[in-house]
């Protein structure tokens, strides 16, 4: 064998054999370009028309000489592992704790064969996401992945994202955090409050803007207020004189604070127009307020009425919107 054949490296394209009639894609590598020792590895990929696109095979040829001055030899030791074979080989390195642990310690990651893109760790996702920026980068991208796969992938990671978000929020419950905390939260994921919102408006100075407010712009390009209040916050009084559910002082004072901001946004409205390029027009307000996790069917009766009595005024509890992040998640999933 030729030596420059036996080093040439790279992405070879030829016609199928006899019993592959679909296209090949050899895939060489040169493992090691030793003084007496050459090692060239070589993938076979085919495009089954009923398997699909797969690696058929992988062959490790060894090349040896004994002076420097002599050829390199035509015929190898190979090494020639099937589809199945190499299938096999990958499971018995994958249990093995020295690889993982080599595996972790490395710049390669190997992704382990997830039958779904939502079942990668974060580990391999970012992985596939170096692959396919370093794919784009060098105008590649089509030779590593299709447009319905990148997709599909954004998707993924998109989940994944949520849920860690959610994960997040819920250990902020179980500990003690102050309002900003909250607030820098929900500014990075505004898209708990559903998808009739953009974005969250970053410095923004409006005048009656506080430092624990939030202002998000719709889809139809007006603003909205978020207030927040810690979850600590007491919502709902009972009162058993008359067997009723009133709102508390803090929310009470919230709910006139939120009515002042409207009615104060709406009178500046050409001024916070002009100034800010925030064009808004009777706003709607969120307040986020308490938990409602240990909440009886009387006390959710209360809050319901509450909401259908103010204008333009929502409340929200914490566990809530946790509620409705969740079921935004599994209807992405599909469940």
């Amino acid at each position: 064998m030729k030596e420059e054949a036996v080093l040439k490296e790279g992405r070879f394209v030829k016609s199928g054999n006899l019993g592959f009639p679909e296209e090949q894609v050899l895939e060489r590598s040169v493992l090691k370009d030793g003084t007496f020792v050459k090692k060239v590895a070589q993938m076979t990929i085919v495009d089954h028309k009923t398997k699909g696109r797969r690696v058929e095979s992988l062959t490790i040829d060894e090349y040896r000489r004994k002076k420097k001055t002599e050829p390199w030899p035509n015929e190898s030791t190979r090494v020639s592992l099937s589809h199945d074979a190499l299938n096999e080989l990958i499971k018995y390195l994958l249990a093995q704790d020295e690889f993982l642990k080599l595996q972790k310690s490395t710049r390669y990651t190997l992704l382990t064969g997830a039958t779904d893109l939502s079942q990668l760790s974060n580990t391999e996702i970012n992985a596939l996401v170096c692959l396919v920026q370093n794919a784009a980068s060098n105008g590649k991208l089509s030779d590593v992945i299709n447009f319905d796969t990148i997709n599909n992938i954004a998707a993924a990671i998109q989940q994944t994202r949520y849920k860690d978000a959610v994960s997040e929020l819920k250990i902020m419950l179980s500990n003690k955090h102050d309002e900003d905390s909250y607030r820098k939260w929900f500014l990075a994921h505004s898209w708990v409050f559903g998808t009739e919102y953009l974005k969250p408006e970053h410095n923004k100075q409006v005048g009656w803007k506080s430092k624990g407010d939030i202002i998000l712009t719709s889809v139809d390009g007006y603003q909205d207020i978020i207030e927040l209040k810690l979850p600590t916050a007491k919502i709902l009084i009972y009162d058993d004189s008359h067997d009723n559910w009133y709102p508390s002082q803090e929310l009470s004072l919230t709910i006139a604070q939120v009515a002042k901001y409207i009615h104060e946004s709406e009178d500046e409205r050409t001024t916070i127009a002009l100034k800010e390029k925030l064009p808004f027009l009777k706003p709607r307000a969120r307040i986020v307020i308490g938990r409602s996790n240990d909440w009886d069917e009387n006390q959710s009766h209360a809050l319901r009425r509450l909401n259908a009595a103010l204008h333009s005024i929502q409340i929200i509890t914490y566990d809530h919107l946790l509620m409705s992040a969740l079921r935004m998640i599994q209807y992405y999933e599909g469940n």
